[in-house]
């Protein structure tokens, strides 16, 4: 006989999908609540043991979907109502979030879903493998300007934005976590950093901006950054920021722990 579901564990369980993922229906919650809270939290927790969307009847059913070079919003609205990993979609949503590009600027919505795409794809790994894949993303590179940085003329826009968002934060109680001379620092590390363009495409529509190629040096001067003297170039920075600020060993994001805790 089975034991009858107790109104607080399909209240318990509703809220989980709310925050976990883009609620659910009545038979969905009542479904996961026989499962078990536990059991659930795990099952969101591990997405490559549920089943993908299945693109090919999405994309059939809205082919202007496909490598469409607007703003991939339907698609992605799609994807958050009826994908079975529900807690990568809202992880993807997060970073999205907090690794900020603009349409407006980059106006190739293609683009932005590739940057989605790795979201989706490292959201809930190592946070230092994301902030890695960040780092060499051609629609963060042109959106933070750094395709215009090189040893003639630094731009800094990307150096500050990992150090002061994506990393370290500015601090806190007056006291900061890095000065202008880190942020230069920085900015160097990445010196030389631009985006190859593709293959010439007959197709009147915006095409994506290319692949993330080092073409030339970057600057040959010591790139000394806050508790460490010596050479640091794209692979290095993110890791040491990182360390700087404490996250020394990082396997699920803060929000995930957050979850597995609560």
């Amino acid at each position: 006989m089975e034991k009858p579901l107790l109104e607080h564990d399909v209240a318990l369980t509703a809220h989980l999908l709310r925050r976990a993922g883009f609620g659910a229906s009545r038979d969905e919650i009542e479904a996961k609540a026989a499962q078990g809270y536990d059991a659930t939290l795990e099952e969101l927790l591990a997405p490559l043991g549920q089943p993908e969307i299945e693109e090919d009847l999405m994309f059939r059913l809205h082919p202007f979907w496909y490598q469409s070079p607007a703003l991939p919003s339907h698609e992605w609205v799609h994807r958050m109502i009826n994908s079975p990993r529900q807690l990568q979609e809202k992880m993807a949503l997060f970073w999205h979030m907090v690794f900020c590009a603009g349409y407006s600027k980059i106006d190739v919505g293609q683009e932005l879903g590739y940057m989605v795409a790795m979201f989706r794809e490292y959201g809930m790994g190592n946070f230092r493998d994301l902030l890695r894949r960040l780092c060499t993303n051609p629609g963060m590179l042109y959106y933070l300007d750094n395709n215009e940085s090189h040893k003639q003329a630094l731009n800094e826009n990307f150096g500050r934005e990992l150090l002061e968002l994506f990393s370290m934060g500015v601090g806190m109680d007056e006291a900061f976590n890095y000065t202008e001379d880190d942020v230069k620092a920085c900015a160097r590390a990445f010196t030389g950093w631009n985006i190859a363009p593709r293959i010439p495409s007959l197709s009147p529509r915006p095409q994506p901006l290319g692949v993330p190629v080092r073409p030339c040096r970057p600057r040959r001067r010591r790139k000394d950054l806050p508790g460490r003297d010596g050479k640091l170039d794209r692979r290095r920075c993110p890791r040491h920021h990182l360390q700087a600020a404490g996250h020394r060993q990082v396997h699920l994001p803060a929000p995930l722990q957050l979850l597995r805790r609560r």
